[in-house]
């Protein structure tokens, strides 16, 4: 059993850490993401979880499909992904 010390200093470093991934991380909970690069290019969908201890951070659920996990560099916010396309006049 640790004792109330160790339990406090391990809160800490776990806080720390994971404010130091969200750091690291571009988007967050109900972002909407377009995936770029690697196996779901082409996807889009809503980010339902970060895992924050893992490198492909984001849960991504998919309109139709299973969700699937992508990381922070094969992906593109939806918002930015349409600025890319010309608007029709």
């Amino acid at each position: 059993m640790q004792n109330e010390e160790t339990l406090r200093a391990k809160s800490i470093w776990e806080r720390a850490r994971d404010e130091a991934a969200l750091a690291k991380l571009r988007f967050r909970v109900n972002d909407q993401l377009t995936v770029t690069a690697g196996p779901h290019a082409g996807k889009r969908g809503v980010v339902v979880k970060l895992l924050l201890t893992h490198l492909p951070a984001y849960v991504i659920r998919p309109m139709n499909g299973n969700d699937f996990n992508a990381s922070d560099q094969q992906v593109e916010s939806v918002a930015a992904s349409r600025a890319d396309v010309p608007s029709q006049v």
